[in-house]
């Protein structure tokens, strides 16, 4: 059985669609297939493989990363918020901040001991021996 080619002419003519879409998506898997054959062979196997032996690649280039910054956190409180102030710098807490803790005068020097002794365990927590009046114009 035998094709003729005004057969031939209307397989590829019938689909328009197919006619605008499959010269450019040949020619990009032409062009594709011919950058990757280049590539492979510009690089020799040595190259390749001195790559993939390279121990700690990843961990060399953490290594140049710049430090986590340090912050230092000034949290002041009143009478009967030394629990929620425990609370809260266990819920903070980062071993490369600082912290300062303040209570103001309304505070007892139970509640303040009290703080002290539990945060004591945390490292670069301090609280403020000295009770004083704490204002909004102190905190600007």
């Amino acid at each position: 059985m035998s094709t003729k080619p005004s057969h031939l002419r209307f397989l590829f003519t019938s689909n328009q669609r197919f006619n605008n879409y499959f010269l450019p998506f040949f020619l990009l898997f032409i062009t594709l297939s011919l950058i990757f054959f280049l590539a492979l062979r510009s690089s020799s196997p040595h190259t390749i493989s001195k790559t993939l032996s390279k121990p700690n690649s990843i961990s060399h280039t953490l290594n140049n990363l710049p430090e986590v910054p340090r912050f230092v956190y000034f949290i002041t409180s009143t009478r009967g918020d030394g629990v929620c102030l425990d609370r809260l710098i266990r819920a903070v807490y980062h071993p490369r901040n600082y912290y300062l803790l303040h209570l103001d005068l309304e505070a007892s020097d139970a509640e303040r001991l009290d703080l002290a002794k539990n945060v004591k365990v945390l490292k670069n927590v301090m609280v403020v021996g000295k009770d004083n009046l704490v204002t909004s114009k102190d905190l600007l």
